[in-house]
């Protein structure tokens, strides 16, 4: 049985990590599994470019850079241009020998010109049992990656409020109705979501709700992500050892879907409310120094990462993860922290609360209730027993539920039904 997974990016990004993780779980078990990704970035033999050539290469950059062109008239500022996707350009991927060779195909986040709608009807039309993880809600929206309050992936997108010049008649409906012709074929395509939220949003579609839906979660490796000596990693990350840390992280702070500001208020209102705690907050991610200022604890800002050797050290080295996305399917992150044992604090909105347990393995506070989140934040650090029941339960449950052998067996178990 040959799975060929298709991604953007082979590691670069939640999507495209949670992939590669599969992947990785499918093969622990003899399962020949691979990744077939426009951007290659790690030299594994998993890791398979879609292009090889120079021209080719070089073909596929002029292929993204089209697409922004269109998106950049289309939406507000930079900070969206990677929040909407028109699926007009992309690779043709029918012919590609692995794609040939496969049993299953199954598809990820393949935006960024590296899947376009056409491409997406050649491959539909293979015959090929198609599965697709949706990571977001791109695959059957008119563009957007989260919706936010609009409901119109219900019935049909237009007057987009993402879009700068909203109308019945915007990119949002052209790209829609694309869709709309793709999916009205009758192919073999069943969608699985990480999360059961993202599943009921799935069901939900006009465009994609009449195809089944699965719910099978993102694999986490727990012998990678354990947990380990605090103290050690303290001194190697040059943190405090007599202070609580609370541990921020996001690939853009500045992305408002990953709740800075709300955490800012929370850290506020904790100073308040409990002020003989004296944690120091730690950060991970992408972010203008000048945005901690004003933060009444000491920031230690560790920078973007890519490295998974740093993101552990981190979380062990941390008491919280504090987590205050405003909407989010199943986070790599919060997998990440529940295998090394570190609490999470969050809002209770999306796959989240499927996660974390409210005051089993942390703290759930109201979709941005800052006072709330306060609240939970000051809960786990209180007492250093329930700090070590919160880890406990953590570790056991990722390991039961989240596990490479756990997740990798249901998904082989899936695609042996499928075949």
């Amino acid at each position: 049985m040959k799975i060929v997974h298709l991604s953007t990016n082979d590691r670069t990004g939640g999507a495209a990590l949670a992939a590669w993780r599969l992947s990785e779980a499918l093969c622990a078990l003899e399962v020949d599994s691979r990744m077939l990704v426009r951007d290659r970035t790690y030299p594994h033999p998993m890791s398979v470019p879609a292009v090889k050539s120079p021209l080719g290469k070089l073909w596929a950059k002029g292929l993204e850079m089209m697409e922004l062109s269109e998106i950049v008239p289309l939406v507000d500022g930079r900070a969206h241009w990677f929040h909407y996707s028109t699926g007009s350009q992309g690779l043709d991927l029918a012919n590609n020998k692995d794609i040939l060779e496969a049993d299953v195909l199954h598809l990820h986040w393949v935006n960024k010109s590296f899947l376009s709608i056409a491409g997406l009807k050649k491959l539909l039309q293979l015959g090929k049992p198609i599965v697709w993880t949706v990571h977001d809600m791109s695959a059957f929206t008119g563009g957007c990656h989260y919706s936010g309050p609009c409901e119109r992936y219900r019935s049909s997108c237009h007057t987009c409020p993402k879009l700068r010049n909203p109308s019945v008649e915007d990119r949002s409906a052209q790209v829609w109705s694309a869709k709309a012709d793709v999916f009205r074929l009758p192919v073999d395509l069943s969608f699985i979501s990480p999360s059961r939220w993202m599943g009921d949003v799935v069901s939900a579609s006009s465009l994609v709700g009449h195809f089944p839906v699965h719910n099978i979660p993102n694999p986490i490796d727990t012998r990678f992500f354990a947990p380990g000596d605090r103290a050690a990693m303290r001194t190697k990350l040059q943190l405090p050892f007599d202070r609580p840390l609370i541990l921020y992280m996001a690939m853009n702070i500045a992305d408002e879907r990953k709740g800075f500001r709300y955490l800012r208020e929370s850290l506020e209102r904790l100073h308040r409310r409990a002020p003989g705690l004296k944690p120091e907050i730690v950060v991970l991610g992408k972010a203008n120094r000048q945005s901690f200022t004003g933060i009444p604890f000491p920031v230690h800002y560790l920078g973007y990462t890519s490295s998974e050797a740093l993101i552990r050290e981190a979380l062990v080295a941390c008491d919280v993860l504090a987590m205050p996305s405003l909407a989010d399917n199943f986070p790599n992150t919060i997998l990440e922290a529940m295998a090394c044992g570190t609490p999470v604090v969050a809002f209770n909105t999306g796959g989240i609360p499927e996660m974390v347990k409210h005051r089993g393995t942390g703290f759930l506070a109201p979709l941005t209730d800052a006072a709330e989140f306060a609240k939970g934040l000051n809960w786990v650090l209180e007492y250093g027993e329930r700090r070590q029941y919160l880890s406990d339960a953590s570790r056991q449950r990722a390991e039961n539920e989240f596990s490479y052998r756990a997740v990798g067996q249901r998904f082989e178990e899936f695609y042996r039904g499928l075949l």
